[in-house]
This record gives structure tokens, sequence and C-alpha cells, in this order.
């Protein structure tokens, strides 16, 4: 044999084969889209969309089932000028952006929570029309010249429910005008069967 020549043994050959086999890195599969995942992925689009509006309208039948129990809802000038139209008996109160109807806010607002009857806040503050405050101030109770806010009034069957005039005052008992306080709030509801 010739001394350049050099012999190899096919168990040698298999296992250097092998080694190299071992060596290679796996390659990724590339995933081909198809018609299929891109039908399944549409699907879920449009599953997500069908739970995202059913989850739209169970909340907002949620606020309406809880507004139509009670609470706090606020009315408009149109709203409250036909107030003297509401036959079962319905607190009203009349606020504006002032400090002391600021005052007022989270008390009603809490009693308007807690309580099975409803509450229909108006606010005034937008309203700079000298005809529309005397509308205002007409529809249930016919003042000289100014609307005090805040005022709550119990009204029932289109008019205020206890038009006795207080002594001090001269307010009509089933109306509340100014400043107050929780405890007198709750005095005020309690005697108007509002609370």
């Amino acid at each position: 044999m010739n001394d350049k020549t050099e012999v190899i043994d096919l168990k040698d050959f298999d296992q250097m084969a092998k080694k190299k086999k071992k060596a290679r890195k796996p390659r990724k599969k590339v995933v081909k889209e198809t018609k299929e995942s891109n039908y399944k992925l549409g699907m879920w689009k449009y599953f997500i969309a069908i739970i995202g509006v059913a989850i739209a309208s169970l909340i907002f039948f949620i606020v309406l089932f809880y507004n139509s129990r009670g609470g706090l809802v606020t009315i408009s000038l149109e709203d409250y000028l036909k107030a003297n139209k509401i036959q079962e008996r319905t607190l009203i109160y009349i606020g504006s952006d002032d400090t002391i109807s600021q005052e007022l806010d989270p008390i009603m607002q809490g009693f308007a929570k807690n309580s099975d009857k409803q509450y229909q806040y108006f606010d005034i503050s937008d309203i700079t029309d000298p005809k529309d405050i005397t509308k205002i101030q007409n529809v249930f109770v016919e003042t000289q010249n100014s609307l005090v806010v805040p005022m709550l009034l119990v009204v029932e069957n289109g008019k205020i429910v206890d038009e006795r005039k207080d002594k001090n005052t001269g307010v009509p008992t089933g109306m509340m005008v100014g400043y107050l306080d929780e405890a007198t709030v709750i005095k005020f509801l309690e005697d108007n069967d509002m609370y």
C-alpha cells in the first residue's frame, strides 16, 4: 500500500456521520398562515367583540335599574317645568355651583344612594335668563324676586306636599331653602316621608 493512503473503518465512518448530525442545529419550523388559522383568529375577534357588547349592555341595564329604584337623577329645565305634573311623591333638589350647594351635594347623594325613593336634582348654574328664573320660581311657589338655592321641594299630585307656612321663615313646610345641615335635612325628609 501507498503511504499516503489511509484506511478508514466503516464503523468509524458511521460514528463520524452521527456526530455531525448531532452537531447540526435544528431548523425552526416556519408556520405558514393558512385560511384555517386566519378563520380561527377572526372567530376569536368576533367572540371578544360579542362579549364586550354583552358586558356594556349589562352595565347599561344595571344603571337603568338602579335609577328606576331610587337615587339622585339629574333633570333638565324642561323636566323641571313639567314637574308640577308629577303624581307620586318626589323630592326635587334645586342646587347650583355655589358653596352652600356644594356642601349639601354629598349629603344628598348619600341619602339618594341609600334610599328606595327617587330624588331629582336640578342644577340652575347655567340659567341666566330672568324669564327662565321666573318660570322656575312659579312652578310650585310664587316668590317675589329671588330664587334661593339650595332648595328642597317634596311634591306630590302636582304641588308641594305640605303648604303650611313655617312661622319663622314663611316658607311652606314641604320646602326647605338656604343652608341645610345633615340633621336638618334628615328631619325634613323624615317629616315628609322621603327618608
